[in-house]
């Protein structure tokens, strides 16, 4: 049997991550909690803040968000919603911090339908994933980007394939040609 417990009202809760963020609101958490699962599979880190209450609601966390990346993910219709209140919020108080724009998932803005197509009516996880690669689409670019001119200029004839292990400089680190910037565990012929 669980236990009580308090939850301190308009404190958000969160799970880090760097790469993205999800701002949540009611069972909507467990939409963004799968979405981050599976973005984990393709190296995509999704920090998932659940907001618990919205009047008030942590807007301190939400403008500190550190991805640049942002999606609200709200079962409401889209129009006057606690989304898109939020949205205006970070995007009137911390655009300078963001990296593209902010993104809601809602519902379409049609009457709730009766409960046999409710599901397809809800926000799930496959819209998010729809809406979370066009934000982190330029991420995924750079990564490949700097994989093919780490190898093209460090790989030599011999090594095929490789997987980066571990970096070794930190962004603003000074480097020179000769510098290796990560591990990399290859394959030889």
């Amino acid at each position: 049997q669980e236990e009580y417990y308090t939850v301190p009202i308009g404190k958000a809760g969160c799970r880090e991550g760097k790469d993205l963020t999800i701002v949540t609101i009611g069972k909507m958490l467990y939409v963004a909690y799968e979405v981050a699962d599976r973005l984990a599979k393709d190296n995509i880190s999704v920090e998932v803040i659940d907001l618990r209450t919205v009047a008030p609601w942590d807007e301190e966390r939400v403008k500190r968000e550190e991805t640049g990346r942002l999606i609200i993910v709200d079962e409401a219709n889209p129009h006057n919603n606690t989304a898109t209140d939020i949205a205006s919020v970070v995007s009137d108080k911390a655009f300078d911090y963001l990296d593209g724009p902010v993104k809601c998932v809602c519902a379409p803005n049609t009457p709730v339908p009766f409960a046999q197509i409710e599901q397809a009516y809800i926000p799930d996880a496959d819209k998010v994933l729809k809406v979370a690669d066009e934000l982190i689409q330029d991420l995924k670019d750079r990564r490949a980007l700097m994989a093919t001119e780490i190898f093209n200029a460090q790989a030599g004839l011999t090594m095929t394939e490789g997987l980066i292990q571990k970096w070794l400089v930190q962004v603003g680190d000074t480097v020179t040609i000769e510098f290796t910037f990560p591990e990399v565990m290859t394959i030889l012929l």
